[in-house]
């Protein structure tokens, strides 16, 4: 993700994950390819190799709140999908801004990912994935709605 920052299990909101469980951020240098953003990974570090995380979701009660701390976060013209499957690796051999495109995944980094290793979506009246589609950049999402929403594997 590019000039993405993601809020989780805010301080007095939720209840602090268990020992050993947490979310790392990685900054990855863009090379100037991408000026005036910063790119970022995000990782859940888990205790025990069995472990794995199959979605990240909002709603009501569960709010997802993702914010670029930029104003806006970088979305490629050339990755129209939402997700990494939309990253061609022979398009970023000509368009290598294309490398930090944002978009949501968990795990895969790129369409040579197997199809049924690519994350899915479900959405209620708020669809986080439409930020992280097209050319226009994405700014804050929210779910927030009754219904919620997710993306998952």
């Amino acid at each position: 993700m590019t000039g993405l920052q993601a809020q989780f299990l805010s301080p007095g909101v939720f209840a602090p994950a268990p020992e050993g469980y947490c979310i790392s951020i990685e900054e990855v240098d863009n090379g100037g390819l991408v000026p005036g953003q910063t790119t970022y990974r995000l990782f859940l570090n888990c205790l025990n190799e069995t472990d794995y995380l199959s979605s990240c979701s909002g709603d009501a009660d569960n709010v997802m709140i993702l914010n670029a701390s930029s104003g806006s976060w970088y979305n490629n013209a050339f990755n129209t999908s939402w997700s990494a499957a939309g990253i061609n690796p022979a398009f970023v051999a000509v368009f290598p801004d294309m490398a930090f495109d944002s978009y949501l995944t968990i795990g895969a980094e790129d369409a040579l990912t197997p199809a049924d290793q690519q994350p899915s979506t479900i959405w209620g009246g708020i669809d986080a994935s439409a930020q992280f589609t097209g050319a226009l950049a994405g700014t804050y999402i929210t779910v927030n709605d009754p219904t919620g929403g997710a993306w998952y594997t």
